[in-house]
Formats: C-alpha cells, structure tokens, sequence
C-alpha cells in the first residue's frame, strides 16, 4: 500500500537552496524559471524531526567511521575523552574484520557505517565474544606485517589469515551487531552499511524537489533571498517499510505515523537568524493507493500568477487531481483526505480531516487496513 502527500506551502523570503552561483536555485518547469528547494533539503530536515519524536522504535541512524574507537572505549570502561589501548584497538579491529566488511585502519572503519545507536557497544560485545581468537589474530597480523619485505606479499598473507566463523555467521553477526534496518530513518529513507558490502535498505519513501507553482522571482531587498508558494511530494511505500523492519507491523505503523509528521513539517532551517522561515503547508493531501504514484506538478506547467498564488494553486490543484483521477483510476486508490489550514476543499468522495494527527491516523489506518 502506498502513501502519498500533496503539499502547498508558501514561505517568505529566505534562502532555502542556493545553486552553485550563489543565488536562489532555480528549474524551468514548463517553460518558465521556477523557485527550487532540492529535496535532500526536506529529507534532512525530515530526519532531524524524526529524530526528536518518541517512537519506541530502537534509534535514528548513525553515520561514523568511528566504531572501532567507540568499541574500544567501551570494552575498555574509559571516558569519551580517553583511546582505547593498543591491544584493544587490535582486538576490536580483528572483530570488525571478522564482520565481513573490510580490515579497518587506526580508529577508523574502511568506509563510512550508517547504523543504529550504540552499535559500538554491540561491535564490543561481538569482540568478547571471541577474544582469545581474535587476539591470536592480531598478534599473527603484527608478525606478518614486522617480518614482510614486500608489502604486497604481506597484504596477501594478511588477507589468507583463517575468519573465526563461517560466511553465513559473518552475514549474522553484521546484522546484528551494525543493526541498520533497525534505525528508523535507514529504514525510511534508506542506507547501506558501507561502501561495498550487500546490506542495504532500499528507501520506502521518496520525496521530490519542491517547485514554486508561480514564476520565479527575487525580494526588492536581496537578490539572494526567494519567496515562493511551493508544490511538494513524497510518497511512503508501505510494504516496503515493513519488509526494511524485519516485518514487523507495528513498528511500521509508528514510523509511517512519524513519517507523514515529519514530512509535513519539514523545512530547511538556513539563515535561521535572519530569516526564520519556519511556515506550515495551507494544503495538505492524503492520498492511499495500492499501488503506482501520481505527482501532481503538472498542475502547475502553466504557472499560477495572479495576486494570490497559493488560494489559486489550491483551486488548481484539487481541479487537476480530479482530472487526472477521472482518466486513470482503475480502484487502485483506496482513501483521499484533503485539509486546508484556512478553509474547505472540494474533493469528491473525501473527509476533510480538523488536524494533522487526524489526517495521519485516518492515512496510515486506511493503508495498513
């Protein structure tokens, strides 16, 4: 089941995306010049939201090659500000390594791991679990390294030292110890946990550049800032969510309930100090789906102009959206919820929700039913 949100937002002059000559950032969209926020904007701010809401799911995401030092610490019951022992250092690198997912250098894993919190004190775990084996290794390691005169012959020889467990045990104990699809915003947005290893969470959410339905235009006072009445969506693939949850259903709900929140009030947060252009959408969309996605920007291909570009965007969007529904409906579409903070909106066969946690509940309730 698929989730999609339709959104109209406008914000006041400010400087939500710069593009690479410092001004505003732009798209022609039908033609004509169009005021652009990139969408990694609106996931990012998506994710920090994510982050401050109670879930009850295990964490947010990591992003660090710092596991090894953060194992070390803790295997180690030092301070943050102290590094773990050069013995443990080895020990905890030799654990890493029998993870699959490359030989670390230093304190730092070969590339950068996207995982749940308190991975580190996992990866420890997983090292006492073997110390003696992994200790013998390392200690092996060094001789390799002091007696080799060929580096490469040594890389070799490293590379031939004997994994404590099996391949299907590494894969295991990967999971489980980086634990990435337990992370809600790997899990929503999608990661990997390095560079070339096979665990990875396809995204279930995707999220659009948000184009202004009106022409592109700059504030009398600075050319750098932009003001804009914006179309965004995004869409939730529901089934997708769950499969990266390891199937469980009501951590789905949480996150799909966390999800829309978060998307409806994402906003970049530039030049806070100055600007502070922290609005809220006028419209929001609900619509659930079995399957396929319609965006609705080319509601917009012929500009909105006119004095008030976000009533008249509204009226163009529902107008088009009927449109679209009366052509290529099949059944697929099993709810529409439609809000306007300021008014009413004419959708067929809709409720009109009074609050956003009331759209979100009726959305997810209708997708998971």
């Amino acid at each position: 089941m698929i989730v999609e949100l339709h959104l109209l937002q406008s914000v006041p002059a400010t400087e939500l995306g710069r593009d690479e000559g410092e001004g505003p950032r732009r798209a022609t969209f039908g033609n004509v010049a169009r005021e652009q926020l990139p969408s990694r904007y609106l996931r990012r701010s998506a994710r920090a939201l994510l982050a401050e809401q109670d879930l009850a799911l295990a964490s947010a995401g990591v992003s660090t090659r710092r596991l090894i030092a953060d194992a070390g610490r803790w295997i180690d019951a030092a301070s943050c500000a102290d590094d773990p022992g050069a013995d443990t250092g080895d020990l905890v690198r030799e654990a890493f390594y029998e993870l699959g997912l490359g030989l670390a250098s230093g304190e730092l894993t070969p590339s950068v791991a996207f995982t749940a919190d308190r991975a580190g004190e996992r990866l420890a775990r997983f090292c006492l679990e073997n110390r003696e084996d992994y200790a013998d290794r390392a200690t092996r390691r060094k001789k390799i390294i002091a007696n080799a005169a060929d580096p490469e012959q040594a890389r070799q020889d490293e590379l031939a030292l004997a994994n404590v467990k099996t391949a299907a045990q590494q894969r295991e104990a990967a999971e489980r110890v980086l634990a990435p699809r337990q992370a809600i915003d790997v899990a929503l947005f999608g990661g990997t946990i390095s560079d070339e290893d096979e665990f990875t969470a396809e995204p279930a959410c995707e999220v659009a550049d948000a184009l202004s339905t009106h022409a592109a235009g700059t504030t009398a006072e600075s050319a750098e800032l932009a003001a804009a009445c914006y179309y965004r969506y995004a869409r939730l693939d529901l089934a997708k969510l769950t499969a990266n949850l390891g199937g469980d259903r009501a951590q789905a709900e949480r996150a799909a309930h966390g999800w829309l929140r978060a998307l409806v009030r994402a906003v970049p947060d530039a030049r806070p100090n100055e600007t502070a252009a922290r609005t809220l959408p006028e419209v929001v969309f609900a619509v659930v789906r079995e399957h396929g996605s319609w965006n609705l920007v080319n509601a917009f291909l012929d500009p909105i102009a006119g004095a008030a570009p976000l009533a008249g965007s509204a009226r163009r969007l529902v107008e088009y959206f009927g449109q679209v529904r009366a052509f290529y409906d099949t059944g697929e579409i099993r709810e529409v919820l439609g809000a306007s903070v300021t008014g009413e909106l004419p959708l067929e066969r809709t409720r009109q929700p009074a609050t956003l946690d009331d759209l979100a509940t009726r959305a997810i309730t209708a997708a998971l039913g």
